[in-house]
């Protein structure tokens, strides 16, 4: 382009052809172009051809925790605040799943996310109780007070706690839907019983993360006779 290729130049004597090289560098790059612009509207066929050919790897992400900050291992004060901020939040979660379960059994026709809602707040809450365990065992391993080693244990406590709700919450979900699976039904009496058992549940587990929010051990007792009152009518029933 603007150039003859086969020009000849005599310089000493001997016979050059000075525009060669700006040719190949015009031919390389012009080839370039036609290609790009040749394979620019192929670029999605393609593209489905190799994802058929071979299909890409659902990469599933395990969640983390919001609060849990390892550089907060360092400090353990403020170490064991945010463990206990992942203990409210698994606290939440529990309340969350007791509202779907009561939908579940209140609503024969209720929609199915309900259910995979439950199970998937569920390994939430698994996952959640690793998180915690692994965090207070490195923030424990260190020297640390005698408070923060105390609240520590509390905590692990808590978190075994609201995960074995999550799996009792779920327990009971399995066992509705077998039932449905073998075309069997509760009795009206049956499901009534069971919504005011649970309700007795709901407002006792409330009652009881209100207390974890306010640090509150003074509902102790009141929490043993409570406790005491569900199980009687769970026998009753």
């Amino acid at each position: 382009i603007g150039y003859d290729p086969y020009s000849v130049a005599i310089d000493t004597g001997e016979a050059m052809f000075p525009h060669i090289r700006q040719n190949i560098a015009l031919g390389h790059t012009c080839f370039n172009v036609v290609n790009v612009l040749v394979f620019l509207p192929l670029l999605r066929p393609l593209a489905a051809v190799v994802e058929k050919i071979v299909p890409a790897r659902k990469i599933v992400e395990t969640p983390h925790l919001r609060y849990l900050d390892i550089r907060m291992l360092k400090t353990p004060t403020l170490g064991i605040q945010q463990s206990g901020n992942e203990i409210l939040r698994m606290a939440v979660r529990a309340e969350s799943m007791l509202d779907s379960i009561r939908r579940i059994f209140e609503n024969e026709n209720h929609p199915r996310t309900e259910e995979e809602k439950v199970f998937d707040d569920e390994l939430a809450m698994d996952l959640a109780q690793k998180e915690i365990i692994e965090y207070l065992s490195q923030l424990l391993a260190d020297d640390v007070s005698h408070d923060v080693m105390t609240i520590g244990r509390q905590q692990l406590r808590m978190a075994d706690e609201y995960e074995s709700v999550a799996d009792y919450i779920t327990a009971i979900l399995k066992l509705k839907l077998k039932l449905r699976d073998s075309n069997l039904e509760i009795t009206p009496v049956g499901t009534k019983e069971i919504l005011d058992l649970h309700d007795h549940v709901a407002a006792y587990l409330r009652f009881i993360n209100d207390a974890v929010r306010r640090e509150d051990k003074e509902i102790v007792p009141l929490a043993t006779q409570k406790g005491n009152v569900i199980t009687h009518l769970m026998k009753e029933y």
